[in-house]
């Protein structure tokens, strides 16, 4: 099953993100080598391979292909196929973010938000999520509006969840009808003159 599941998020994402760079390594490009490492990843029962996997998303990545990056990552993050490598994973994703991924800058963003390798810098979170919000990431505006929450820019936050919920992110449904609910769509200065 959770095979499945990354065959599917991977697959989904390079059909989103297209196929990038085209530099070689022993023979093949980088798409092709990603390709490999799909095919290792949902091949038959005798020529599946995890392992292989790793070792053709590493090659692709090491060529600057950023899905190759954002799967490797996702290996390191997760210690699937790979040791669990929390600072390696952020690494590839920053890799990647900076081909204006808006995955990878999720990704990033939500791992430098949520302190998984150092203390939470939150100006770098925000930085990471507001490419990938601006990119239509229901996901990034999710985050970016629980930041702009701490940050207690209520409105902004409203903004961000707002966006996010309507392409049907139910966290983001959840967070927005509780500061609709609270009156944190507008500033209190507003707030006082309309009940006042």
């Amino acid at each position: 099953m959770f095979r499945r599941v990354l065959v599917l998020f991977l697959t989904s994402f390079t059909l989103t993100f297209g196929p990038g760079q085209a530099q070689t390594t022993a023979g093949l490009n980088a798409p092709q080598l990603y390709e490999k490492g799909m095919n290792a990843l949902v091949g038959s029962s005798v020529t599946q391979s995890g392992v292989d996997a790793v070792e053709y998303f590493r090659r692709s990545a090491d060529l600057g292909y950023a899905p190759a990056q954002v799967a490797l990552g996702y290996f390191y993050e997760t210690g699937t196929f790979a040791p669990k490598e929390p600072a390696q994973a952020l690494s590839l994703y920053k890799k990647a973010a900076l081909q204006d991924d808006p995955l990878a800058q999720w990704l990033a963003g939500r791992m430098v938000y949520a302190s998984m390798v150092s203390p939470r810098d939150l100006n770098e979170a925000v930085a990471l999520l507001q490419t990938s919000a601006d990119h239509g990431n229901p996901f990034g505006q999710y985050l970016l509006g629980k930041i702009k929450l701490v940050r207690q820019e209520y409105s902004q936050s409203v903004q961000w969840l707002r966006k996010a919920a309507e392409q049907g992110l139910p966290q983001a449904q959840q967070q927005l009808a509780i500061r609709l609910r609270d009156g944190q769509e507008f500033p209190a200065t507003s707030l006082r003159r309309m009940r006042g």
